[in-house]
């Protein structure tokens, strides 16, 4: 970048009047002007292997400007994706990237991008009671940041607090109302507290949005049949095996319905069709032998 400057600013000054008048001698314009170019030819060259990467480039300019709250802040955000790259070194670069994160806080408060980049770099490294602490005084200061809404509730499910990651889930989607990973992470704080009906809310907004996944009908269907509504749970959960007839999962899930509904010949179906997929799945071998010795004593 830096030579590409030296070439547009040296185009330039060739025609500048300024230079010609100073410089009548059309030799000491043209030593003046490769002086220029050279200067900046040397600094391109020296800059190359900054920008090798975000992170070479990003660590390399808070040396330069380590008062610059955007150059910390940069810096500590390239570090936290270089750890999940890099996860021989994950643990240095993550403290070095708080360390970067907090220094950018201090120098401009206000930088709310930079508080939840730290509540981040906390996650990644699963400690979610210091990450809590962060979005905790973050929410107080900045309560319409939105991406601190759903980063703090997801840190409250890790938690198990289930009743407030829920309520930040319900923030964050007011003004996200179509985010799929919010509505699914909402529902499943709500299944945990058995809030069936409220799940279901939710995971039907789900499947809207994203028909083809497997993720929400297979879910859906498991609200379902928690909240004893047996016909819609055996439509979801039938649907999700013939969406992903290679998914053991949802083989596995449609056998407890029919095994708990005493269903038990078409549970051994779904059993064996499961362990066909997956012959090693202990769960599903587990049940079909319960139900084997059940059907035959």
């Amino acid at each position: 970048p830096s030579l590409g400057w030296s070439i547009a600013v040296v185009a330039i000054l060739l025609g500048s009047k300024q230079i010609h008048s100073t410089f009548a001698n059309e030799k000491y314009r043209i030593v003046l002007l490769t002086a220029i170019a050279a200067i900046f030819s040397i600094l391109s060259a020296v800059r190359i292997p900054d920008w090798k990467s975000n992170y070479t480039l990003f660590t390399s300019d808070v040396d330069k400007v380590p008062e610059s709250a955007r150059a910390q802040y940069n810096a500590g955000s390239a570090m936290i994706d270089e750890a999940k790259i890099n996860r021989k070194d994950a643990s240095g670069l993550t403290k070095g990237a708080q360390q970067h994160l907090k220094r950018a806080i201090e120098i401009w408060p206000e930088y709310q991008d930079a508080y939840n980049n730290l509540g981040i770099s906390y996650m990644n490294s699963q400690q979610f009671d210091a990450a809590y602490n962060i979005y905790l005084s973050f929410i107080e200061k900045f309560p319409a940041y939105s991406k601190a809404r759903y980063n703090m509730a997801v840190t409250c499910q890790k938690l198990e607090r289930y009743d407030e990651a829920e309520t930040h889930f319900e923030a964050f989607l007011e003004s996200n109302p179509t985010q799929p990973d919010a509505l699914y992470f909402a529902a499943e704080c709500e299944g945990f507290q058995s809030k069936f009906s409220e799940a279901i809310s939710h995971l039907e907004a789900l499947i809207r949005l994203e028909p083809t996944k497997l993720r929400g009908v297979l879910k859906l269907g498991m609200a379902y049949a928690m909240s004893n509504d047996m016909e819609h749970a055996e439509f979801y959960l039938l649907k999700a095996t013939q969406m992903a007839p290679n998914n053991a999962d949802a083989f596995f899930n449609l056998a407890v319905f029919y095994a708990t509904t005493d269903q038990h010949k078409k549970a051994l179906t779904q059993l064996e069709a499961c362990l066909r997929i997956d012959p090693s799945y202990e769960r599903a071998q587990g049940l079909l032998n319960q139900l084997r010795g059940s059907i035959n004593p």
